[in-house]
């Protein structure tokens, strides 16, 4: 599975912990990809571990109060469309364009598809 860094990692492993419809012997591949966008440095950062009762929570409750870079936003975005079964909008060539000096977050894009299709990465390249 792609990290951006340890960090990273580490910030999934706790994301995990909190929602254990992600880690059941048949996790829920909505849960997954959300525990691993939320999981994302720069966004961690914002929630501070405490996503609040669903991954996105922390986000949805306080949008209108939060200052969030376009990327981070954007990653946002990929991670409420993959967890609300595709309802919320996500721009991608919009995304690909706030994403274009950020190779680490393109990366973190095909990781979360191959998440949320249950693929591993090779697959989805």
């Amino acid at each position: 599975m792609y990290f951006v860094s340890n960090e990273h990692e580490q910030n999934y492993k706790k994301m995990l912990l909190l929602f254990p419809e992600a880690r059941k012997q048949n996790p829920d591949r909505e849960y997954q990809v959300a525990c691993y966008i939320i999981s994302y440095p720069g966004l961690f950062d914002i929630h501070q571990g405490k996503p609040g009762d669903h991954p996105f929570t922390w986000y949805t409750d306080h949008e209108d109060d939060l200052q969030v870079p376009l990327q981070y936003k954007d990653l946002i975005d990929l991670g409420l469309h993959l967890y609300g079964g595709g309802y919320h909008e996500f721009n991608l060539l919009r995304s690909l364009s706030h994403w274009s000096f950020s190779p680490d977050i393109v990366n973190v894009f095909f990781q979360a598809l191959a998440v949320r299709k249950g693929w591993e990465m090779e697959q989805a390249l």
